[in-house]
């Protein structure tokens, strides 16, 4: 004889309303995620935001020390100089495009020399003009600059220009 296999769907509800519910936490999960930014050791750097727009289409971060660099960098993309004054003895300027910096931490590595790690998140059609103080922490002729998402994932699609 067989048997028959009767299912009331009463029964039924509680394991489909379970059912839904992890595939909400699941998707809501994956779109919102909840993970702490990543932590990496180092002293925080001071930096001012001077100027913002909407502009550029590749991903690039453009590091200058210099005044002929900063004029020439302004004129070729068509920003408007900046009301800040720049000075290149005392500061060093990051331009982030579709990029905006979120922190900047300096360490030494192990043969000690500089690092400067740049954390940073995505931003499309956008640029941003960041001053950092060039002191004994800031420079870009002997500092190591090391860019990284938030995820603590290494930038090394991008293009770094140092005094274009």
């Amino acid at each position: 004889m067989s048997k028959v296999m009767v299912f009331e769907g009463k029964r039924l509800i509680p394991l489909f309303i379970l059912l839904v519910l992890l595939v909400t936490v699941s998707v809501y999960d994956s779109l919102f995620s909840t993970a702490e930014p990543v932590s990496i050791p180092g002293d925080n750097v001071h930096y001012v935001s001077v100027e913002q727009g909407k502009l550029y289409p590749q991903k690039q971060l453009v590091i200058i020390d210099n005044t002929e660099s900063w004029v020439a960098f302004l004129q070729n993309n068509s920003i408007s100089h900046p009301d800040y004054s720049f000075d290149p003895n005392n500061q060093v300027a990051v331009i982030t495009m579709n990029f905006q910096i979120q922190n900047i931490l300096t360490s030494n590595d192990d043969l000690g020399r500089k690092v400067l790690n740049v954390i940073c998140s995505e931003k499309n059609a956008y640029y941003k003009i960041y001053i950092l103080p060039k002191d004994q922490h800031v420079d870009s002729k002997d500092a190591n600059w090391v860019f990284y998402d938030e995820k603590g994932n290494r930038l090394d699609q991008i293009k770094i220009r140092v005094n274009p």
